[in-house]
């Protein structure tokens, strides 16, 4: 990624509610099952699709040691394949599917550097179709990719990269033949280029990009933001209760969710596309929580994940 921008933050403040008090709903596990060994595995994002489900993360005990993608059957419910990549510092964070491949974000160990890896599978066999690794300097540096999303017939990934001479949040996007989209491929941070910023979701609509997540800056402890092929605009809160935003979802009129943690419970905010705040709210259960994942339903219905 040649192109490089800097940005300017324009600071705001999240106006919260008194407080949202919920009460869980049990539900029937249809399906329960493991997968690993006595090491150590973490799955780290999953995606469905009518007859199989594909798992991503980090193991120590099947496929090699480091990032893997595992296929499996969902009735009945058993493993299909199982890859990884031969990198044994390596890990998947989040995945993303067309009818017939799997795109997989993380980052990988490489020429004595962590590099923000996207890989492209076949879905019949785990084969891998090919790799990009992103990097600043090919010597030195500390890179992860977060998360994945679709932009038309673009792949786009969200991470950060850190080398001696910059640093900052990064998004970038890839054709299916693995093609880097120019235009929408930037590394971003302050004016002076000492802030880093995290972008842990990204999400799109229509011709726009959305990213969120925190910055290593405690006066910008989080942030969202928008780019629309020219410009990127960046929105951050220097609250001192927010402690994480971790994931971005957009319904279906391009209204922005972010979900993470304030004041130890589960935030949840909302945005117009302009990244104007509609609502925010936190969601308290036993006052140990945080959001991390979020995604609508067709309906605008809204679905938090975390702890």
């Amino acid at each position: 990624m040649k192109r490089k921008k800097l940005i300017f933050a324009i600071l705001i403040i999240f106006l919260f509610s008194s407080g949202l008090f919920i009460q869980g709903q049990d539900y029937d596990v249809e399906i329960q099952a493991t997968w690993g060994s006595s090491g150590d595995d973490f799955a780290y994002s999953l995606a469905v699709t009518s007859n199989n489900l594909f798992l991503a993360g980090y193991t120590n005990s099947f496929a090699g040691v480091g990032a893997f993608l595992a296929k499996f059957t969902l009735s009945p419910f058993n493993v299909v394949w199982s890859r990884g990549i031969g990198i044994t510092s390596s890990a998947f964070y989040d995945v993303a599917i067309d009818i017939a491949n799997i795109f997989a974000v993380g980052y990988a160990f490489i020429d004595k550097s962590d590099r923000p890896v996207i890989i492209k599978f076949d879905q019949t066999d785990g084969s891998i179709l090919w790799a990009q690794y992103l990097y600043i300097d090919p010597i030195e540096q500390h890179g992860r990719a977060f998360s994945i999303t679709t932009l038309g017939d673009y792949y786009c990934l969200s991470g950060f990269l850190i080398t001696k001479k910059e640093i900052g949040g990064i998004f970038a996007c890839f054709d299916t033949d693995g093609k880097l989209n120019t235009r929408y491929s930037l590394i971003f941070s302050t004016s002076g280029h000492d802030v880093i910023f995290y972008p842990y979701g990204i999400a799109s609509f229509s011709s726009n990009l959305f990213l969120a997540g925190n910055t290593s800056d405690i006066t910008m402890r989080g942030f969202i933001a928008k780019y629309d092929g020219t410009s990127l605009l960046v929105k951050t809160t220097p609250d001192s209760a927010l402690q994480n935003i971790t994931s971005i979802a957009v319904d279906n009129t391009g209204n922005l969710y972010i979900t993470g943690q304030y004041s130890n419970s589960i935030l949840l905010a909302k945005f117009d596309s302009n990244l104007n705040v509609i609502y925010t709210k936190i969601i308290q259960v036993t006052g140990n929580e945080i959001g991390y994942s979020i995604a609508l339903d067709s309906s605008n219905n809204i679905y938090i994940g975390g702890r």
